[in-house]
C-alpha cells in the first residue's frame, strides 16, 4: 500500500469548512461598559473580555488565528502566529528557591493592512495583553483591575522626558565600526539564539505581592521587546529568570545597583549572553557598551521600569527602556552619540550630541526627515518621538546584527525541532518508522534545495528512528529513500512523513523500494472563526449520513456513518466547539459539552 499526497489536505479543509465564516475572533465584547474609573484613568477605555474565546484558545494553543479588537478609532484586526519568548530548557525561581512555570501563550502578531505595525499578544486562561507599535499606533491592551480589561494609547501615559540613560565608562572605547552594510544572523542551517538572565528585584514583588502577577509583568514587557528584536532579524529569549520575594540588598541608586548586579555576574561568569536587572524605581536605564561576547561583567544592564498608575504598567515605556539598554549591551552607542556614519558623527540631532572620542564632532539638526529609533533621545523631542515602525535604525541595526554574526561564542544552531523559535513560515514534520531489528538495508534522506535535512543510513550515525525536524513551508522538499529486503524475508518497511496528523507520504509493508519523490508543502494557514450566537445541541443528530468531526485547528478527531451522537462511539473529547462536517456537502459548528 503506498499513498503519497503532495498538498495538504487540512488547508482545503478549512477553505471549504470556513467559506462561509471568516470572521476574526471577539477577544472583547462589543456592548458598552459603564464601570466607573478613577479620574487617573480617564484616558482608558474599559473592555469586558470574552472569556469563552480566550479560554478556548488557551485551551486549544493554535499555531495562528485571527482576532478582532476594538479600540477609540476603530477595530484592530490582528493576525497571530505562536512563538515562544523562553527557551526550552529555561527556569524561573525566586531568591526563597521556590520554582515557578509560565502559564502564558505569546503569539507574534501583524496588523492586518498596516505592514510596518507588529505587536506581541500574551493569553492566559483568563487575561490578554499587547501592545500594538509601530506606523504611528501606540494602542496597549491589558488588565486594568480583577474585573475589567482595558485600551489605551502610550501617549495617554507616556511619561519620560525625565529619563536619563548612563553608559558606563570603561577603560577602553570600542572601535567605531563600518556598517555601511546590511546584515543577516541567521543562514540556511540554522540560527543564532541571544539567551537572557533576568533579575527582578524586591520592589516589584513588594508592589505586585504574588510572584505569579511579577511574572506576567515582567514576561510582557519582555515579549513587546522580543518582537522589537525579531524585527531585527535577532532571535532573543529568556533563559533563566530570578525573583526577588526577600530583600536583595541591591542599591536604591541605579547606577550603584547595576555595578552590584555586574561585579555578582562577573562573579558567578555569566552563562547567558547578557544579564539584566530590573525594577520599578523608575526614570532611567543604564548599561555598558559590550558585545555578546565580552567579559561578564560588561554584558548587563539595568532597567529601571515604570508602573505609572497603581493599576497597570506603561508598556510603552518600559518596553523602549528594556530594548535601549541591551542594545548598548550589543555594541551600539545613542544615536545622538559622536560614533556613527563611518567619520565619528551623530545620526540624528534630537539631543545634544554624546562625545565619544577626544576630536569634538558637530551638532545636528532636528529635519522633517529625522527617524526616532530606539537607540535615540528623540522621545523628548515632541516634533519627532520615538516610532517602532523603524526599530533600530539602518546604522545601530547592522551594528548589533554585525555582532551577533561575528559571535564566536554564539554557535548556529540547526533549525529546531520547536518551529516556534524561527517564524512562522516554519512548520513540523514527523517521521515515523516502523519498528524492525533489520534496518541495515534501509536508509532515507530528505533535501531542500541540495542541503540535507535529515537522514538515517546504517554507514553513519544513526538518528532515532522515529523523529521529526523543522521545515521551511511553502516550499518543496525531496525525498530519496530505499530499502531492498534479504532472506528471510522479514525486514519490511512501514514509513510515514507527516504533518501534524495529516499524512503527506506513506509506504506499509514494502520489502522493496528505490524511489526519489518530491513533496510540497504550504505554510500551515491562518484560521479564523467566531463564536456562533447559539449553539447546536448536540441531540440533534443527522441520521443516514457520512459524517466528519474537526477540531478548531483543522485536525480530524473522528468519522461516521449515521447517527452523530457524542457517546463513547466517536471518542471522548473536551468540551469545546468542534466543526461537523455531513455528508461531504455541507457544515455546521457545534457546541459538545
Amino acid at each position: 500500500m503506498k499513498k503519497i499526497k503532495l498538498t495538504v489536505f487540512i488547508l482545503f479543509c478549512f477553505n471549504v469548512l470556513l467559506s462561509q465564516n471568516t470572521k476574526p475572533i471577539p477577544i472583547f465584547h462589543d456592548r458598552s461598559v459603564t464601570y466607573p474609573l478613577s479620574k487617573n484613568m480617564n484616558y482608558v477605555t474599559p473592555l469586558v473580555i470574552n472569556e469563552e474565546v480566550v479560554k478556548e484558545v488557551y485551551n486549544n494553543r493554535p499555531d495562528s488565528l485571527t482576532i478582532k479588537l476594538p479600540s477609540p478609532d476603530g477595530y484592530k484586526i490582528l493576525d497571530l502566529n505562536r512563538i515562544n519568548i523562553y527557551t526550552e530548557d529555561y527556569t524561573i525561581y525566586t531568591s526563597s528557591e521556590k520554582k515557578y512555570k509560565s502559564n502564558s501563550i505569546f503569539y507574534a502578531a501583524k496588523l492586518q493592512g498596516r505592514d510596518s505595525s507588529f505587536a506581541c499578544v500574551s493569553i492566559t486562561d483568563s487575561t490578554f495583553n499587547t501592545y500594538i507599535m509601530g506606523d504611528n499606533e501606540g494602542w496597549i491592551y491589558g488588565p486594568i483591575n480583577n474585573k475589567l480589561h482595558g485600551v489605551w494609547h502610550e501617549l495617554d501615559v507616556r511619561d519620560s522626558i525625565g529619563f536619563t540613560c548612563n553608559i558606563l565608562k570603561r577603560n577602553e572605547e570600542h572601535t567605531n565600526y563600518n556598517v555601511s552594510n546590511s546584515y543577516t544572523t541567521d543562514t540556511i542551517d540554522g540560527i543564532k539564539t541571544i539567551t537572557l538572565y533576568l533579575e527582578s528585584d524586591y520592589d516589584i514583588y513588594q508592589k505586585f505581592k504574588k510572584v505569579e502577577d511579577v511574572i506576567k509583568f515582567i514576561e510582557n514587557i519582555f515579549a513587546q521587546t522580543y518582537m522589537i528584536y525579531k524585527q531585527e532579524r535577532i532571535n532573543i529569549k529568556i533563559n533563566r529568570f530570578k525573583i526577588w520575594d526577600t530583600p536583595s540588598g541591591y542599591s536604591e541608586d541605579g547606577t550603584f545597583a547595576l555595578f552590584q548586579f555586574s561585579r555578582k555576574q562577573n562573579q558567578e561568569t555569566l552563562p547567558e549572553t547578557f544579564g539584566q536587572l530590573l525594577s520599578i524605581r523608575g526614570g532611567m536605564g543604564v548599561a555598558w557598551i559590550s558585545d555578546p561576547c565580552d567579559l561578564s561583567i560588561y554584558r548587563t544592564s539595568y532597567c529601571g521600569l515604570d508602573l505609572n498608575t497603581e493599576l497597570f504598567p506603561n508598556y510603552s515605556w518600559n518596553t523602549m527602556v528594556m530594548s535601549h539598554e541591551l542594545g548598548h549591551n550589543f555594541g551600539s552607542h545613542h544615536t545622538h552619540a559622536c560614533f556613527w556614519n563611518g567619520n565619528n558623527t551623530a545620526i540624528d540631532g534630537c539631543w545634544f550630541v554624546e562625545q565619544i572620542y577626544d576630536k569634538k564632532c558637530p551638532e545636528v539638526e532636528v529635519t522633517p526627515d529625522t527617524k526616532g529609533t530606539i537607540m535615540s533621545y528623540c522621545h523628548i523631542n515632541p516634533k519627532v518621538g520615538i516610532n517602532y515602525k523603524w526599530g533600530f535604525g539602518q546604522q545601530p541595526g547592522d551594528l548589533i546584527r554585525k555582532k551577533v554574526k561575528e559571535a564566536e561564542c554564539i554557535k548556529y544552531k540547526s533549525i529546531p525541532i520547536n518551529c516556534n523559535e524561527v517564524d512562522s513560515s516554519y512548520t513540523t514534520l514527523k517521521i515515523e518508522i516502523s519498528k524492525n531489528n533489520y534496518f541495515e538495508d534501509f536508509n532515507y534522506q530528505i533535501k531542500q534545495k541540495d542541503k540535507i535535512l535529515i537522514e538515517y543510513n546504517p554507514k553513519i550515525k544513526k538518528l532515532s528512528l522515529d523523529t521529526s525536524f523543522c521545515f521551511k513551508g511553502d516550499s518543496c522538499i525531496t525525498l530519496t529513500i530505499q530499502h531492498k529486503a534479504k532472506p528471510p524475508y522479514k525486514n519490511k518497511i512501514d514509513f510515514k512523513i507527516l504533518q501534524g496528523k495529516e499524512i503527506l507520504y506513506e509506504i506499509s509493508n514494502v520489502y522493496v523500494i528505490n524511489e526519489t519523490v518530491q513533496i510540497c508543502i504550504k505554510k500551515p494557514g491562518k484560521i479564523s472563526y467566531s463564536i456562533p450566537e447559539t449553539y447546536i445541541e448536540i441531540n440533534k443528530t443527522e441520521k443516514n449520513k457520512n459524517w466528519i468531526l474537526y477540531n478548531l485547528l483543522g485536525i480530524e478527531v473522528s468519522r461516521g456513518f449515521g447517527e452523530f451522537k457524542n457517546d463513547n462511539t466517536i471518542g471522548i473529547f473536551t468540551s469545546g466547539i468542534y466543526i461537523l462536517r455531513i455528508d461531504n456537502s455541507y457544515t455546521k459548528k457545534i457546541y459538545i459539552n
